[in-house]
């Protein structure tokens, strides 16, 4: 499928949770994990990211943020660009959203430098073999429950409830 070569407008078709279906005109598809924002009416843009062309000029994306109260029909205008987050120095220590927004209460991130959150790994002779941490900036996290580099964690910001089930016969 042909990708758009300038930001184009579409319309939400169809929205089912997080996901949400919109019609590009034909031959302006935007590409996959490009951002779509959605106007809505006395609210920040809701950001959607391109999953997936579906064929008849229709995209499936994702919401970043909740979908409540959004409707069918309204316009949504491809970015042209990616999602990306602020890096380097400036973030450490802070506390981001999914769209590089500060949620930490402190002033606005001024990094000289913003990647897309889906990026290409690096080259094989730039990766290291030694185990090395992963400097979050949060002293918390980097004293008492350090990550690993190039290993798959994750943390909780509330309270994690665990239910038991049990079957009865």
């Amino acid at each position: 499928m042909a990708t758009a070569t300038a930001p184009a407008t579409g319309r939400v078709i169809q929205i089912t949770g997080a996901v949400v279906d919109i019609v590009f005109p034909p031959g302006q598809l935007p590409a996959i994990y490009n951002a779509v924002e959605l106007e809505r009416e006395g609210q920040e843009p809701l950001v959607c990211e391109v999953q997936q062309h579906l064929g008849n000029n229709w995209v499936r994306t994702v919401a970043m943020t909740t979908t409540d109260g959004l409707p069918r029909g309204g316009a949504a205008r491809d970015t042209g660009n990616p999602i990306t987050v602020p890096v380097g120095e400036a973030t450490l220590g802070r506390v981001f959203d999914v769209l590089g927004h500060a949620i930490d209460g402190k002033a606005a991130v001024t990094s000289p430098h913003n990647l897309p959150i889906h990026r290409s790994a690096p080259a094989f002779d730039e990766q290291s073999t030694e185990v090395e941490v992963f400097e979050t900036g949060l002293k918390v996290i980097d004293l008492i429950c350090p990550f690993r580099k190039a290993a798959r964690s994750a943390s909780s910001a509330g309270p994690v409830s665990a239910r038991r089930s049990s079957s009865r016969s």
